[in-house]
């Protein structure tokens, strides 16, 4: 049952990062019509050796670019907030029920009329709450630099993309070009009789049939590639909801307490 649940729970992940990559395929720069003809007029399907290195460079490359994120993943100390945020939360809590129990304005409490008492207790209160501040701008900065660096990485994605693309519609005219021309070339070899011109057909034929199986695996690094633009463009976003929520802490909740202390502390009598 569980197993199930796991299972339908990635499905669902994968079918929304689907839809979300589809989405982004809009806004993918497009491949150089220059580039591809470069590509194309130093591809012979005759050819072993250009065959086989037939888009290996850009294959490379995104290999590379998976283990470089990975190993940025790996490498890069995750900003946690969770602690942090949480002392925030439960420190506010208390201060309420301080302020509910007129804490806050000692000169209407006979009680906290202890005014060394009072003051201890307020200056243990403003240093808990710099204490949590200093930590959540710690954070604060881990995750600015954490999402520079997905920024970048995006970045290098849509260019790796664009590489892998321009091969593959290299690839895709050089055999649709070739197919146009092959009835000629087996006519020719049939009429010639040769054993060589045999041979050289064979050949040629062996090599759009390597050119194609280069092709279904150059698509399937580019489909790497766009489901990672979603991937990336997520956790982006979600650093960046934590990044402003711990600046609203920051600039907005904890100088309002700050306020409270220094007022209650204002209030008590000498």
């Amino acid at each position: 049952m569980q197993a199930e649940r796991e299972r339908k729970c990635e499905n669902t992940i994968q079918t929304g990062i689907d839809h979300m990559a589809a989405r982004e395929e809009d806004l993918l720069p497009a491949p150089s019509r220059d580039r591809i003809e470069e590509i194309k007029a130093v591809t012979d399907p005759g050819d072993a050796q250009t065959v086989l290195q037939f888009g290996a460079e850009a294959q490379s490359n995104m290999a590379a670019f998976s283990d470089y994120i990975l190993k940025q993943v790996k490498e890069t100390k995750q900003a946690d907030a969770a602690a942090p945020l949480s002392e925030l939360a439960e420190l506010i809590k208390e201060m309420e029920e301080e302020k509910n129990a007129a804490a806050w304005l000692p000169f209407l409490n006979r009680k906290s009329r202890n005014r060394k008492k009072n003051l201890q207790k307020y200056k243990q209160l403003e240093v808990r709450l710099d204490r949590i501040e200093h930590r959540l701008e710690l954070v604060r900065i881990q995750l600015l630099k954490e999402i520079t660096l997905f920024e970048e990485m995006y970045e290098k994605n849509l260019e790796y993309y664009q590489n892998l693309e321009e091969w593959i519609v290299a690839g895709e005219e050089t055999i649709r070009e070739a197919e146009e021309t092959m009835s000629g070339k087996r006519r020719r070899a049939g009429e010639e009789g040769q054993p060589l011109a045999l041979q050289q057909l064979h050949n040629y034929e062996e090599g759009l049939w390597q050119l194609e199986q280069k092709l279904y695996d150059l698509k399937i690094s580019r489909t790497i590639s766009l489901q990672t633009v979603p991937q990336i463009h997520l956790i982006q976003k979600q650093k960046k909801l934590l990044a402003d929520k711990i600046q609203t802490a920051l600039f907005g909740t904890i100088p309002l307490w700050k306020n409270q202390i220094a007022l209650a502390l204002a209030a008590i009598p000498d």
